[in-house]
């Protein structure tokens, strides 16, 4: 390709750099430059956090960087790397936002600021973020993080799936969005935090696997959903599961009083597994609701062992099965121990004939179940203007499952 000078290009040998982005800014191509850059009007000029250690990137409000194509907007290369926006961050062809392919420690990212919740980060097609490698990187969101993506190939907000080492965290602030369109919204990796003040969600148009936060086969996860924090999908509000029966896989969940993890069409929190190798340690202070539309809508569905302690709601709204009837489950869980001095309830949708509500459907692992009244679990279908009670023998508020 040749390179022409634009009228307004120096000409001077000693200005090279300078002249090539003058020019490539004009032409509209975006080579990614490795060094520290802040943009303060808009540029279209991808960028490159390189080897280098220390390198600091930012977008100030007054600015934005729009990249097309397939190429990443900011890539991170470089350890200990500091990118900051404060405008608008947009990739709008099929290549992500940002980008680390290399497995850089100490990255930090942030988006808006605590008097800024107006910056935005979005992809047209893929991740607005993603860490390709085993990384080490916070995350800080004030502002606004979307994926919108068009071919519903599954392109999350934020994706730190493939990191299976090293620290990865996610503060979501209270005026913080995280959201993707038929796709999970956030996925964690191994070990990682989630600390959600805001929220989270992960919306729907024809596809079915949408969830908030998805850990998939990733152990050690974190979240803590706050007072005021929302985490809403498709389909879970939070999922994972081990790979296989033969790995230990462990999760802990804090859903604060005020706070709310909620399954559209699906669990509030579903966990898969094969054994008791699974462990999954939830305390809720909170709300959290499944509902089955076109199947299971469990409150809290873990397949392995639960430590579960509870003060606030848990709820299956409905659960639907076109065959045998569906089970609307409060808590179903293959064992553990469950505290409970707040509210379980497996309930039915008005019209739905064709399904039981239980409060809690134990499996065969063991399991000890304290603190537990009418009052606090209970297993229904809701009548209209039918006051809730439990309804026997189908529905329960304790059923065993073996």
């Amino acid at each position: 390709m040749e390179l022409k000078l634009m009228p307004n290009a120096s000409r001077d040998k000693s200005q090279g750099r300078a002249l090539l982005l003058t020019a490539t800014a004009a032409m509209s191509i975006g080579p990614a430059y490795a060094t520290d850059f802040n943009i303060t009007s808009p540029s279209t000029a991808a960028q490159t956090l390189g080897s280098g250690s220390g390198q600091t990137g930012s977008i100030q409000s007054t600015g934005s960087l729009t990249v097309s194509g397939t190429t990443v907007a900011v890539t991170i290369s470089g350890n200990n790397a500091t990118l900051t926006n404060l405008g608008t961050l947009n990739q709008t062809g099929t290549g992500r936002a940002i980008r680390d392919n290399t497995g850089v420690t100490g990255a930090t990212i942030t988006n808006g600021s605590t008097t800024n919740s107006a910056a935005l980060m979005q992809a047209a097609d893929a991740d607005v973020i993603q860490m390709n490698k085993p990384a080490s990187v916070t995350l800080n969101n004030y502002g606004t993080m979307t994926s919108l993506n068009a071919s519903k190939g599954g392109a999350q907000a934020v994706n730190f799936n493939a990191i299976t080492s090293g620290n990865n965290i996610i503060n979501n602030y209270s005026t913080g969005i995280l959201q993707a369109r038929d796709a999970d919204a956030v996925r964690p990796g191994v070990n990682g935090v989630v600390n959600n003040y805001g929220r989270i969600i992960a919306t729907n148009t024809t596809d079915t696997g949408d969830d908030g936060i998805d850990g998939k086969t990733n152990t050690g996860i974190t979240i803590n959903n706050f007072s005021g924090g929302s985490i809403t999908a498709a389909r879970h509000g939070i999922t994972g599961g081990p790979a296989d029966g033969t790995t230990n896989f462990t999760t802990t969940i804090n859903n604060s009083v005020g706070a709310s993890i909620t399954g559209n069409d699906g669990s509030g929190i579903n966990l898969d597994g094969f054994n008791a190798k699974q462990t999954a340690t939830i305390v809720n202070g909170g709300t959290i609701i499944g509902n089955g539309v076109t199947g299971d809508g469990d409150g809290i569905d873990v397949d392995g062992l639960i430590n579960l302690t509870n003060t606030g709601t848990i709820k299956s709204l409905n659960a639907f099965s076109s065959t045998t009837p569906a089970q609307s489950e409060g808590v179903t869980v293959g064992g553990g121990t469950i505290i409970n001095s707040g509210t379980i309830e497996g309930d039915v949708a008005a019209g739905n004939t064709n399904a039981v509500g239980r409060g809690i459907t134990l499996g065969s692992y063991g399991m000890l179940i304290s603190g537990l009244g009418l009052l606090g679990v209970r297993g229904y279908r809701r009548r209209r203007n039918a006051p809730r009670a439990l309804v026997a023998p189908a529905h329960q508020a304790v059923a065993c499952a073996f």
